[in-house]
């Protein structure tokens, strides 16, 4: 039901966690249209170092333009959940953040 994209971001002092995850999807992808957004959960970078937490929301999005080198932007690749199941499998992808947003997408909309 969505485009699965992660994307993280610091929020602005005093914003939501919604209106801060639109804010970096359109600073950042440049996304012109974003539709519903749901929040799937939350996620403790270390709970060990820190007490922060980093908010995970699914959100329908349409056109966006890439921004190669805007805020280290290397490269946008656009993978199919097959294909990203792979690319986790064979170690190409290790990011916590991208791990568990990952996971609770699958539990939130696959059977």
């Amino acid at each position: 039901p969505y485009t699965t994209l992660f994307r993280s971001g610091y929020a602005e002092n005093g914003g939501e966690p919604e209106e801060n995850a639109v804010r970096e999807l359109q600073e950042e992808l440049n996304a012109n249209s974003i539709g519903s957004r749901e929040l799937l959960g939350r996620v403790a970078p270390d709970s060990g170092l820190t007490s922060t937490q980093a908010y995970v929301y699914a959100v329908e999005l349409g056109d966006y333009s890439t921004q190669i080198g805007h805020e280290g932007i290397l490269e946008v690749v656009e993978l199919t959940a097959a294909e990203l199941d792979a690319w986790i499998k064979a170690g190409k992808i290790t990011d916590g953040f991208t791990l568990s947003a990952w996971i609770m997408y699958k539990d939130k909309y696959e059977d």
